[in-house]
């Protein structure tokens, strides 16, 4: 599942994998977050845990979505899913999704 509105750069080393992902702010966080690490694990999205079981995609979207209050237009989430760590940010009207393989 590749969305028409991200742009996908990969670096991918024998040791780690990192994906860097933009989107328009009208693409939901949670789906961003998703698409992007099943990019990296090379994977279905429907092979991943669902996200609700780390964390709550609605409130995800609510702070990224296009009709959120945060005075901070600068918002940036991390967490943990699936073996990677998932970044987050908007920067004004743009999501960037950044999923970067964990350390064994």
């Amino acid at each position: 599942m590749d969305s028409e509105l991200g742009q996908q750069k990969n670096a991918r080393t024998a040791s780690s994998t990192t994906v860097h992902r933009e989107f328009e702010i009208s693409q939901p966080a949670s789906l961003a977050a998703v698409e992007t690490v099943s990019t990296a694990a090379d994977c279905d999205p429907t092979e991943l845990v669902p996200l609700y079981e780390v964390i709550d995609p609605d409130a995800l979207d609510a702070l990224f979505g296009s009709q959120s209050d945060v005075a901070d237009p600068e918002t940036r989430v991390s967490f943990g899913y699936e073996g990677f760590t998932v970044t987050i940010a908007r920067h004004g009207q743009e999501l960037t999704v950044k999923a970067t393989q964990q350390a064994e």
